[in-house]
C-alpha cells in the first residue's frame, strides 16, 4: 500500500509529486482544502465535503474546473490506488498565477491536490484534555484555506502541555478549536457557537446536530462563555478525523 498523490493530472507516491512555485498557496497560502474519511470504498458524507469546497473556492474566486462528480470519481480512484482499508483523503485547490505579485491576475487555471494516509478511527468514547487560549486568528474562519499557522501553533502549544486540543475565545466567547468544532452539555441541553465568520462549519459538527435533533436532545446554537463551559458537565469536540 502506497500514500498515492495526485496533482493536475498526474498520480504518484506522496515524495515523489513536485509542485511548481506558480502554485500560490507556496507564497501566499491563496488556497482552500476540505478533507475526509473513508473506509472499503465509502467516504463518509462526502457530499457535504464536496459541497463545501464549491462553495469555499467560489467565496475566493478560485476557479475549478472539474464538476463535483468528477472530484468524486478522482477522490475514489486516488483511495483506490493507495490500497488502504480505512483512510482520510485531503484535497486542496489553489489559485494558478504566472508570477509572484499579492494582487493575482483573473485566470482561468487552479491546481488540485488530492493525498490520501492511513487513519484508523479512533474508540467513540474517548476522554480529551483542553487547554485554551485568545483566539488571533483572522475574520474568515468560516473559509476552510490553508492559512493555518494560529491553529498550528496553538496546537502545539496544547501537545507541549500534555493536552489533545485548544479551546479558542474572544473576548469571554468559546468560538472553536484550533481544528475542531465545540460543544457544551448543560442539564441534558447542547450548546455550541453559531455559524458565522467566527467558526468552520463543521462537517462533522453539523451531523452532531442532526443526532442530537432525531434524538430529540434539546441543542442550541447559541454563543457560550469560558465560565459556561467550565461549568457545564460536559464539553465535545468533534471533527472528520475524531
Amino acid at each position: 500500500m502506497t500514500r498515492i498523490t495526485y496533482y493536475n493530472g498526474e498520480f504518484g507516491d506522496f515524495r515523489d509529486i513536485k509542485i511548481p512555485l506558480t502554485d500560490r498557496s507556496i507564497f501566499f497560502g491563496d488556497a482552500i482544502y476540505d478533507a475526509a474519511v473513508g473506509k472499503d470504498g465509502n467516504i463518509y458524507l462526502e457530499d457535504r465535503h464536496i459541497e463545501r469546497f464549491f462553495s469555499n473556492a467560489k467565496k475566493l474566486n478560485i476557479p475549478i474546473n472539474i464538476s463535483k462528480s468528477e472530484l468524486s470519481r478522482l477522490l475514489h480512484e486516488v483511495a483506490d490506488k493507495s490500497g488502504f482499508a480505512e483512510y482520510f483523503i485531503y484535497f486542496q485547490l489553489s489559485r494558478f498565477s504566472e508570477e509572484r505579485i499579492h494582487s493575482y491576475t483573473e485566470c482561468n487555471k487552479s491546481n488540485l491536490l488530492i493525498t490520501v494516509k492511513e487513519h484508523k478511527t479512533k474508540p467513540i468514547y474517548e476522554t480529551v484534555r483542553l487547554i485554551s487560549e485568545e483566539d488571533i486568528r483572522y475574520g474568515m474562519c468560516d473559509i476552510k484555506t490553508v492559512n493555518l499557522l494560529p491553529a498550528v501553533l496553538a496546537s502545539k502549544r496544547a501537545e507541549t502541555a500534555g493536552c489533545d486540543e485548544c479551546v479558542f475565545y474572544k473576548g469571554n466567547t468559546v468560538t472553536e478549536c484550533a481544528h475542531s468544532n465545540i460543544f457544551i452539555v448543560k442539564d441534558g441541553e447542547v450548546f455550541t457557537h453559531p455559524l458565522t465568520n467566527r467558526i468552520l462549519p463543521g462537517i462533522t459538527r453539523g451531523r452532531v446536530l442532526e443526532f442530537c435533533r432525531e434524538l430529540d436532545i434539546p441543542c442550541y446554537e447559541e454563543e457560550f462563555s469560558l465560565s459556561d463551559m467550565l461549568s457545564s458537565d460536559e464539553v465535545l469536540i468533534s471533527s472528520t478525523s475524531k
